[in-house]
């Protein structure tokens, strides 16, 4: 099945749909202006626009509204004016040019995992794909098509059955649109770069509310955008994604005592600069009632032959009080890794680091060993196939060899919050002067200097392209790039 079938079959042919452009969105006119809720225009407009939807529509006051308004940052609560699970790219373009022609706040859901909640708002429309779930496989080509409502772990279940993957997120229930947009680093990354970079094409809404087909053959600068520029370009309605041979990998953890954390990560640092190309490890925090378990996550999808010796290197960080690394399924790996619960609470910040030095490694371990209950704190490793990949060839801006940071905390006591915000905010600051920039899927709404700061070079030519594409920048409820 080629690109044209699987989007025929799956989007009930949206390409055909002829919708009229937007004023201002050829880039010659309207200037951009704060949009309005949904209840600052007719009633009699919304229920006649609304008619033409083949999806469900929900408002406020039915019975699936407070579900529906959910996302999964439980700090996120907003009211939506209004939520169209689309049915179609057909849905997906008629709500596009219905929030264009009249002004109207937008955001768009995919797998609801932002941190920012960038996947609701506080009443607009909210255009939610969780029900576009088409999924097809030709293990001959080597490509995998997914449309946007498909979590990480469906895309995974369907290529698995074929001895095939590619690289899709750790957690199970994050949804393939989000996370490839903003770039995708996964278990697989080092060996077959991050998800973005195995993005070879796209189908997308634009802010015209025409379908635009972004990839070498067709628009390269806006595959070029997608690569890493999150959903600043248009609703991607269909993914086209390389697939690699994955057969069984050695994964799970080493565990150390927390008293050894600052001596496992000096000997983790000196492991990395020979680490094989191929080896994801990700030392690992995290607060529990019994105290801070400290660890060193591992995926080496290597042969047999190569694992022990590599696994040998890994042990000798320090002395492991348990060590759960085994041969397995690829999907079985994956299937086994947390889910962030649903619902809760959740508060963090992130950066990227060149190296490790001595004094941010004992500022973690420091702020860590005094961690509240179910803080979290995760290093990974980025290089390999992330590295090989030029600025040219994708807006992802983090290829320099270096460690992604990420730290949060979540609760379910409403008096614990201010501590939380507290700690979380003072490890940050205890580390962030050695950072430079930051893997935006792990940003909150922390401001559109922090947007710049973690594209780094390339967010003027993601500005100027943002000019080309959404010009009175429609698509704004994201890590926000403004038109130039």
């Amino acid at each position: 099945m080629d690109r044209r079938e699987f989007v025929r079959l799956s989007a009930s042919a949206g390409a055909a749909l002829s919708l009229p452009g937007l004023t201002g969105c050829d880039g010659s006119g309207a200037s951009p202006r704060a949009p309005l809720p949904l209840d600052a225009i007719s009633g009699r407009a919304v229920e006649r626009w609304s008619g033409t939807l083949s999806g469900t529509v929900i408002r406020p006051g039915d019975d699936a509204y407070e579900a529906s308004r959910r996302v999964w940052n439980g700090r996120i609560d907003v009211r939506p004016g209004m939520i169209v699970r689309c049915a179609d790219v057909q849905d997906v373009q008629r709500c596009v040019d219905f929030v264009g022609s009249h002004d109207l706040i937008l955001a768009v859901r995919g797998g609801g995992h932002s941190a920012a909640g960038h996947g609701t708002c506080e009443g607009g429309l909210v255009i939610d794909l969780s029900r576009m779930k088409g999924i097809a496989v030709d293990p001959e080509s080597r490509v995998a098509y997914a449309q946007p409502g498909v979590r990480g772990l469906e895309l995974d279940t369907a290529t698995q059955g074929h001895g095939l993957s590619t690289v899709m997120p750790e957690c199970p229930g994050v949804g393939v649109g989000g996370y490839t947009l903003g770039g995708g680093q996964g278990m697989l990354s080092p060996k077959h770069g991050l998800g973005c970079d195995n993005l070879l094409s796209a189908e997308v809404v634009l802010a015209d509310g025409t379908l635009g087909v972004a990839g070498a053959e067709g628009d390269a600068d806006l595959l070029w955008a997608l690569r890493g520029g999150g959903g600043n370009f248009g609703i991607v309605t269909a993914f086209e994604y390389r697939v690699h041979e994955v057969g069984d990998v050695w994964g799970g953890d080493l565990v150390f005592d927390l008293a050894e954390a600052g001596d496992v990560l000096r000997a983790y640092r000196d492991f990395l600069e020979a680490a094989p190309r191929e080896l994801m490890t990700s030392p690992r925090f995290l607060s529990t009632p019994d105290g801070v378990l400290f660890s060193v996550h591992v995926c080496w999808p290597e042969g047999e032959s190569d694992a022990e010796s590599v696994l040998d290197g890994l042990r000798a960080l320090g002395a492991p009080a348990a060590d759960t690394i085994g041969r397995t399924s690829y999907l079985r790996f994956q299937a086994s890794a947390a889910n962030p619960p649903a619902g809760l609470p959740v508060f963090g910040r992130a950066g990227f680091f060149p190296e490790l030095q001595d004094a941010m490694i004992d500022a973690l371990v420091e702020r860590v060993s005094s961690a509240p209950l179910g803080a979290y704190v995760s290093l990974y490793h980025l290089h390999g196939a992330i590295s090989e990949v030029s600025r040219n060839e994708a807006a992802f801006p983090l290829r320099d060899e270096g460690v992604d940071f990420f730290v949060s905390n979540s609760w379910q006591d409403p008096s614990r919050e201010e501590a939380v915000l507290t700690w979380v905010s003072g490890l940050w600051e205890a580390v962030r002067g050695y950072t430079e920039g930051a893997y935006v899927n792990g940003l909150a709404d922390e401001g559109a200097e922090r947007v710049r700061e973690a594209y780094g070079s390339q967010f003027e030519r993601l500005s100027r392209l943002k000019s080309r594409y959404d010009p009175r920048n429609l698509f704004r409820s994201n890590q926000n790039i403004p038109p130039a």
